[in-house]
């Protein structure tokens, strides 16, 4: 073998590779890579390496698809191993496939920004970079390995083991985080929230999706492009919605999608997509304290303008969907007592709609459905 010249007993012609696919095959096992006292590579194929190769030549027909799903669960079982490795629970991370553009894995600490992104080069897939967030009270800063070019898949795995000892140590120590409580609350989410099968049923009388919380879509959109935040979006939509769960039987309001049937600028591929809905997510709203922040922002609305003893009813979660970050809102089926916003305006759900009762409209309807 000399330069990009494969040469082999095995092989009826000279064949012309990429070197770093034969350092790929050697760090597989499958191939023995020596070198020669000039420096010329040889290589020897394995007992591992036959068995290999008879196993493709078995699944000769399968796409490429097919492919790089098996060596994508291959890097995610390594990523996994790694997370154990370091006695971190599961629970804490969340991992992405495939989230967006070259992206092969996403790796992140849900409800902060703490991410680690691995990109694969479109001309080599045995070569990666990755982009990760270092610790900070808003894990703004970021990081990139290598700074130029293009690194292995084991290189990648090493920075991942840095990460994981300096960022995610820092942060589980300076929140004094309890991973076990953490992993069985992620657990116990990701079997009552599952927003992709919400996304896919559409808006019922339980449930309500949103572009934002006071974010003029309009305007981003289809208008001059600024973003603008109004308090009166939240009064009008996401707090209108959520009035109306009160007074009826309880619902769920998922932020951070939009209609394509309303928004048909948005063209596809500017955001990802689930049934009906483009996936533009909440990071757009968010500002310095993060996730957190939001959510504290949003129960202080909910707080001012519906209700402060509710705090403890209804629940606020973010979820990370297609690498957009969503917001979900459980209300539940309340006998207790009549809700309005800022005291005045009354509002419940008619079908997969919200609507306003006035006077005798409004009494009829509590005298039908009576609360304690």
């Amino acid at each position: 073998m000399g330069g990009d010249y494969l040469i082999h007993d095995g092989l009826k012609e000279t064949k012309i590779v990429y070197f770093g696919d034969i350092e790929a095959l050697a760090r597989e096992y499958l191939i023995a890579l020596g070198y020669e006292s000039d420096g010329v590579p040889y290589f020897d194929i394995t007992p591992l390496g036959f068995k290999y190769y008879e196993h493709l030549e078995k699944k000769a027909g399968e796409s490429n698809a097919q492919v790089e799903s098996t060596m994508l669960k291959k890097y995610r079982q390594r990523f996994t191993e790694i997370i154990k490795s370091k006695s971190y629970e599961m629970g804490l991370f969340e991992i992405d496939e495939n989230p967006s553009g070259e992206k092969v894995l996403v790796i992140c600490v849900p409800k902060t920004q703490l991410r680690f992104e691995i990109t694969q080069n479109p001309e080599n897939f045995h070569e990666f970079c990755c982009l990760f967030t270092k610790f900070a009270p808003v894990a703004s800063d970021y990081g990139q390995a290598p700074t130029n070019g293009w690194a292995s898949i084991e290189a990648i795995y090493s920075w991942f083991e840095f990460w994981l000892d300096n960022e995610i140590k820092v942060y589980v120590e300076e929140y004094e985080v309890d991973q076990t409580q953490l992993s069985t609350t992620q657990a116990r989410q990701n079997k009552t929230i599952d927003i992709e099968v919400l996304l896919n049923k559409g808006e019922k009388s339980d449930l309500e999706v949103k572009g934002s919380v006071m974010i003029d879509l309009n305007r981003l959109y289809k208008g001059d492009g600024l973003q603008e935040s109004k308090p009166e979006i939240a009064l009008e939509g996401v707090l209108k919605t959520i009035a109306s769960f009160l007074n009826s039987s309880g619902g769920t309001t998922v932020i951070g999608a939009v209609e394509k049937s309303k928004f048909p600028e948005l063209k596809e591929g500017d955001y990802p997509e689930i049934n009906d809905y483009y996936l533009v997510g909440i990071e757009i709203e968010l500002d310095k304290s993060g996730v957190d922040g939001y959510e504290l922002k949003l129960r202080s609305l909910i707080n001012d303008h519906i209700g402060r003893h509710l705090a403890g009813v209804i629940s606020i979660e973010s979820h990370r969907l297609e690498n957009s970050l969503l917001c979900v809102l459980k209300v539940p089926r309340v006998l207790d007592n009549w809700y309005y916003i800022d005291g005045k305006k009354f509002y419940v759900r008619d079908g997969n709609r919200t609507i306003m009762l006035q006077g005798e409209e409004a009494d009829r309807y509590k005298s039908r459905f009576k609360r304690n």
